[in-house]
């Protein structure tokens, strides 16, 4: 058995891939949550996306002439497309915490203790949906199963 300090993930391991969800992907989740939350200090992207001043330029802000509307614009711009990228990678981390979680409970049903008999195309399909989170919703799997954050 492998020792749930220091998984092996170049097997499959019902044991290893458990602490991996519990350790790894659920802290990584988390973390992207705390990066989107509102009402933070700095703000997070989230707010700064959808903020009348996400840059300090005094009356600049508003100015063409200065350029100050365009760096307000494209500060929105930059917030908003980085916070779709943690959503994008919440999505799939979530997917694949969902798969992970059947992988083990379905796998283990027919192959009891060990997953190691298992093919590596049948594991690579039980996580569909998060190989499609993860190419931008545009690959192999049915698409995603999880709401939006």
């Amino acid at each position: 058995m492998t020792d749930v300090g220091d998984p092996d993930l170049t097997a499959l391991d019902a044991t290893a891939l458990q602490a991996f969800m519990d350790n790894d992907v659920d802290r990584f989740i988390d973390d992207i949550v705390q990066m989107r939350k509102a009402g933070q200090t700095p703000p997070a992207l989230y707010d700064l996306q959808a903020s009348p001043h996400p840059v300090q330029l005094g009356q600049m802000s508003g100015d063409d002439n200065t350029g100050g509307a365009s760096v307000v614009a494209n500060a929105k711009a930059a917030a908003k497309a980085i916070d779709q990228v943690l959503n994008h990678h919440h999505e799939a981390f979530t997917d694949l915490r969902r798969e992970l979680g059947n992988v083990i409970t379905t796998m283990l049903k027919t192959q009891g203790e060990s997953l190691s008999g298992i093919d590596g195309q049948k594991f690579l399909t039980a996580i569909k949906d998060y190989d499609f989170e993860m190419n931008g919703g545009s690959g192999t799997g049915s698409g995603p199963a999880s709401a939006k954050v």
